[in-house]
């Protein structure tokens, strides 16, 4: 999975990389398989994408990283650029988890028992034909984030499943565009 940024195309980095996660990837926990359906990407790099919603952090790329929030996979982390993608959703035996808490809390259980070993991968899976749309991220802060608020960071797919509140379905029918 190319998890790599171009600063030169931001947007266009993230509709690629979402893509890529929604329609070709899943985690598979044990014999369990997640599909993807909600993600949403936060970004900085000193000077250029000042996103200040980032978890400022030192990792790799492609890791994991757990926050107050959820988890994130990450993005490089340095003295000037952060960032990760925040799992914000999943379609696991046919039942839609919404928001980032319950995402992980099934993902846990999906692990079994402590004394036993877990699998925990994020690879290659049947590849999925859906619509993706892409929105404003979940509960930004426009005073504290004037210059990324509203900005179509947010990825979603199978909409009319997902287990989200009606009145905020309603201003993201207002407030989206389709990837391509």
């Amino acid at each position: 999975m190319n998890l790599e940024i171009d600063n030169n195309n931001i947007e266009g980095s993230f509709d690629r990389i979402a893509k890529e996660i929604i329609t070709q990837k899943a985690l598979f926990v044990n014999e369990k398989v997640f599909r993807f359906t909600e993600i949403e990407f936060y970004y900085f790099y000193k000077d250029i994408h000042t996103d200040s919603c980032t978890h400022p952090h030192l990792r790799n790329e492609g890791e994991w990283r757990l926050h107050e929030q959820g988890f994130d996979i990450t993005f490089k982390g340095t003295d000037i650029r952060d960032g990760g993608i925040l799992i914000r959703g999943v379609l696991v035996d046919g039942e839609y988890i919404n928001g980032p808490i319950k995402t992980l809390g099934a993902i846990l259980q999906a692990f079994g028992k402590v004394t036993e070993k877990t699998s925990f991968i994020i690879k290659d899976a049947e590849p999925r034909d859906v619509k993706i749309i892409k929105t404003f991220r979940h509960n930004l802060n426009e005073k504290e984030s004037p210059n990324f608020f509203g900005k179509h960071y947010r990825f979603l797919c199978d909409f009319n499943d997902l287990k989200i509140k009606k009145a905020e379905k309603v201003l993201i029918n207002k407030n989206h565009s389709q990837l391509l």
